[in-house]
């Protein structure tokens, strides 16, 4: 009896979670009818997240997406060009070629562009990223996955997987993983667990672990040069072991209920970024975490 119970939870949990999975899927699609279409590229790549087995619809539907964006993108661009060479003989074609500008800015304005440059594309299976004339960006690479450069969480970084470029610098192994990309094309392998560091590890993202977080252990692995702990609750007493990380330039440590920073928290002369926000500082904590970390961007 028992075991049959647990079975019919399973299933009915297992039934329910690809329901919602599948109904994600469903607003991505009605995105892309209503000619949202940012909106319908993040919505997929929720999807994608939610149920590993919506991969090959996804990319199928994107790729139709992206087809006709470009595709709409080019008669704009053509239709444009007609106007402007019209437009030396007559008001008429004036007005058309002001009509055409407009459509173009709302292909643009169908994008989200991150820092105003680059906007995330998928085409032939590759996500990729294009600036506002529609191009490629060939130093940000193409990619497996990928997700917009994310202002608010990243600052900076634009989370992507399996790196497979078309140019191979001498510096960069195509190797499989995951990855932050910055604006600059710079990328840097990341880990999502205390257990994945290694000593060539530059980022450590724990805002999705679940587990009681030993700074302690973690604290060996110096070389880190961005940690996030987003919503990580236990840490107050052992923030003093931030200290260590002595080639810090990013920390991210918003919505963690903190109150005060340790004073070791000054060692960090490398930090150029730090992420207060959502926590409970009083005026007078933030201006001394200020002292402590002159030259460094905080955000409370």
């Amino acid at each position: 009896m028992m075991k049959s119970l647990f079975f019919f939870l399973f299933v009915c949990v297992g039934g329910a979670y690809a329901q919602d999975c599948q109904k994600i899927l469903n607003n991505a699609r009605n995105e892309v009818k209503k000619s949202n279409y940012q909106l319908a590229i993040d919505k997929y790549t929720t999807a994608i997240n939610c149920d590993k087995n919506l991969q090959e619809t996804v990319n199928k539907e994107l790729s139709e997406l992206f087809k006709k964006i470009e595709n709409d993108r080019i008669r704009a661009k053509k239709a444009e060009k007609t106007a402007k060479e019209a437009q030396k003989t007559t008001e008429k074609a004036l007005a058309e070629t002001e009509k055409q500008k407009a459509k173009n800015q709302k292909l643009v304005d169908a994008f989200y562009f991150a820092y105003d440059k680059f906007a995330l594309a998928f085409k032939g299976k590759k996500f990729y990223f294009i600036d506002k004339n529609g191009e490629k960006v060939e130093k940000l690479g193409q990619w497996d996955r990928a997700e917009q450069f994310n202002e608010y969480l990243y600052k900076g970084f634009a989370k992507v997987s399996k790196v497979a470029f078309d140019y191979s610098p001498a510096q960069v192994k195509n190797e499989a993983g995951d990855y932050y990309l910055d604006t600059l094309g710079n990328f840097f392998r990341v880990v999502f667990s205390p257990e994945d560091l290694e000593y060539t590890t530059k980022i450590l993202d724990l805002s999705n672990y679940y587990q009681t977080i030993d700074l302690a252990k973690i604290s060996k692995y110096s070389q880190l040069e961005a940690i996030f702990l987003l919503d990580q609750n236990t840490m107050q007493d052992s923030l003093h072991l931030l200290a260590n990380f002595k080639q810090l330039k990013k920390l991210v440590l918003g919505r963690c209920s903190l109150q005060s920073l340790p004073q070791e928290i000054g060692i960090l002369q490398n930090l150029e970024y730090l992420d207060l926000r959502l926590n409970d500082f009083s005026k007078e904590e933030q201006e001394k975490i200020r002292q402590l970390l002159p030259t460094c961007s905080i955000e409370f």
